[in-house]
């Protein structure tokens, strides 16, 4: 099945709270271990926005069930599938206005639960998603990972949403209070890691801007 492509010159409105909960119930209904919940899409669609290029919507999409490119819908029918893409078409819109905007606005779809009158954050979910995302363009970032600005930021979204850490990495998030904490340093990591590229755009167009001044300047006599 091909699915259609974001276009962000189409204007959709943000999902409402309803809309929310209908998309976590169509994933919650579908079968197998790998199908994401709300949150780690959110973290999914966010990190396929901070790479430089989204991949086609054949190959991210299936992700979401845990698919691979091209592989069939699991839902029960094809009103479902189409309803189910438009709400996640309409969740990385509302996303990429976020990145694109004042970063004070950007609300991730982080769990938050309320201990002793105190307000936990806990991105794990939202982590592994975003890392999922990177996993399927690293091509764009494997000359970045290295990068000072690239690893510092990355690490709390490592540290979150990670498998197999070294022990002294694990303890970093192994209560309540540590992950959010480092919860918390996610924002500024997904700021820190959208702004790495946009440096490399400004510099191309002043680049072609200079190379459209050059062509008006009449040679030399």
């Amino acid at each position: 099945m091909k699915h259609p492509q974001y276009n962000p010159q189409l204007a959709t409105a943000p999902l409402s709270d309803a809309e929310i909960d209908q998309l976590d119930e169509l994933l919650a209904a579908l079968p197998g271990d790998d199908v994401m919940d709300v949150e780690m899409l959110d973290g999914y669609l966010t990190a396929l926005l901070v790479s430089p290029t989204l991949p086609p919507a054949d190959a991210w999409i299936p992700r979401v069930w845990g698919g691979a490119e091209d592989s069939p819908a699991p839902f029960a029918s094809g009103k479902q599938t189409k309803r189910f893409v438009q709400l996640v078409l309409r969740q990385i819109a509302a996303i990429d206005r976020q990145l694109q905007g004042d970063f004070d606005r950007f609300e991730p779809w982080f769990d938050m639960a309320v201990i002793e009158d105190v307000e936990v954050v806990d991105a794990q979910a939202w982590c592994a998603g975003f890392l999922h995302a990177l996993d399927l363009t690293q091509d764009q970032w494997q000359d970045h990972w290295d990068q000072p600005d690239v690893a510092l930021a990355l690490r709390p979204i490592s540290l979150l949403g990670g498998d197999g850490l070294e022990p002294a990495d694990a303890e970093e998030v192994d209560t309540t209070m540590k992950r959010d904490r480092m919860s918390r340093l996610v924002p500024d990591a997904v700021e820190a890691l959208y702004r790495h590229w946009r440096p490399l755009a400004d510099d191309e167009d002043e680049d072609d801007l200079g190379d459209d001044a050059g062509s008006d300047t009449p040679p030399a006599a």
